[in-house]
């Protein structure tokens, strides 16, 4: 979805194709006003990614679902890879401590979104890896306490890379987050 911001330091019209999120429009919207809330808050402040200040900056994007169903997605400049919490209703609660696969796109292969390759094995090394990222976006956002972190993610990944198996994916076991 294009986003378009203007006024402030925001002139001259600028195409930026990073991904961002509106997570990051009420850290941005605060900057403008000259107010830096540092971590205290999710998202970034999207001047600077126009100015493009980090050279490290992960091009990828974090979402929430938590109206008709609870779901959390992380959006990268190649795939798209949601997960979601059975049995749980958005408008009850926010969040949960297990998930599920939902979907997975390969937006190189499937631009439109038509394909679902989550269960397809030959993604599965794809999903492991996104799903460990998904995970951490999910601890900055809900705030876990990083002190049982590493157990935490051995504990709910069964077969997990902390159990010395890798993570089993393509059968449905539930994602853990452990954020109880």
């Amino acid at each position: 979805v294009p986003l378009v911001i203007a006024g402030g330091p925001y002139r001259g019209g600028r195409a930026v194709e990073e991904l961002v999120s509106t997570a990051s429009l009420p850290k941005t919207i605060l900057a403008l006003a000259g107010v830096d809330v540092g971590d205290a808050m999710i998202g970034e402040n999207l001047l600077d990614v126009v100015e493009k200040k980090a050279d490290n900056r992960p091009n990828e994007i974090f979402a929430q679902i938590s109206e008709s169903r609870v779901g959390r997605c992380i959006r990268t400049a190649r795939y798209t890879y949601s997960v979601y919490a059975p049995g749980v209703n958005g408008g009850a609660a926010a969040a949960s401590d297990r998930y599920a696969d939902d979907f997975l796109y390969d937006m190189e292969q499937d631009p439109h979104q038509l394909n679902n390759v989550v269960a397809d094995p030959a993604y599965a090394q794809v999903k492991a890896e996104l799903r460990e990222r998904l995970l951490d976006w999910i601890w900055r956002a809900e705030g876990a306490p990083s002190r049982h972190y590493g157990l935490r993610r051995a504990a709910r990944f069964p077969g997990g890379r902390h159990e010395g198996t890798g993570p089993k994916v393509g059968n449905g076991l539930p994602l853990g987050t452990g954020l109880h």
